[in-house]
């Protein structure tokens, strides 16, 4: 369709859905301006934020100025002030195998290695090639 007829249709209606160009745009809000960053570091500092309270300080500062708590930290995050929460540490571990993601060729390769382990318990090859049976009559032949 051309522009006329969504003009058109903008003309009697008042709206036309689809138009290329919509009369009804939300206009973007400009949230942080360096003044309100500059407000919202020198209140998260001098809170003395730690590990522990650090959450809870991004909150109250983000519900003072009416933003959200991520565009608070981010904000915080890019300025270099941010405290973050400490990992957690302990006993309960879990203690896994798998490290993390393996490439297929060393996948393959670790495969491979296990099955000719697997062949040489199964018919007692040594590590010379030579069957444990025939190595003991070699040594006894000595």
């Amino acid at each position: 369709m051309g522009d006329r007829f969504y003009y058109q249709q903008i003309q009697a209606l008042g709206t036309c859905p689809g138009a290329p160009h919509s009369t009804t745009r939300r206009k973007r809000k400009m949230a942080w301006t360096d003044e309100k960053k500059a407000e919202v570091i020198e209140a998260y500092e001098n809170a003395n934020p730690t590990p522990e309270n650090s959450m809870e300080i991004v909150a109250e500062i983000a519900e003072e100025h009416g933003e959200s708590p991520n565009g608070v930290r981010m904000v915080l995050t890019k300025a270099g002030v941010y405290v973050k929460k400490a990992p957690a540490t302990g006993g309960t571990k879990s203690t896994s195998s798998s490290g993390g993601r393996v490439s297929k060729a060393a996948a393959i390769e670790s495969l491979e290695i296990a099955q000719i382990k697997t062949i040489q318990i199964k018919f007692g090859i040594t590590r010379f090639g030579i069957p444990k049976s025939l190595s003991f009559f070699k040594n006894s032949l000595k």
